[in-house]
């Protein structure tokens, strides 16, 4: 079995931890911001928590 890309368990992560916090909307764009490979693998470092909602929100806004 392959591993998944960071990409695909940031998504996973989304999914998880945010998708009843964030209207769908923001969801998706959270996957768009989780295309850049850099940002996907800082939210997986990060602990869950509101530094990690912060800087998702930092980043959902700077995506608009």
């Amino acid at each position: 079995m392959r591993a998944l890309s960071p990409l695909q368990r940031a998504i996973k992560l989304l999914q998880k931890d945010y998708a009843n916090d964030l209207q769908t909307e923001n969801l998706v764009r959270a996957f768009d911001v989780m295309l850049d490979e850099k940002k996907a693998k800082g939210i997986l470092v990060m602990e869950a928590g509101p530094a990690r909602d912060a800087w998702l929100n930092k980043q959902l806004q700077n995506a608009q």
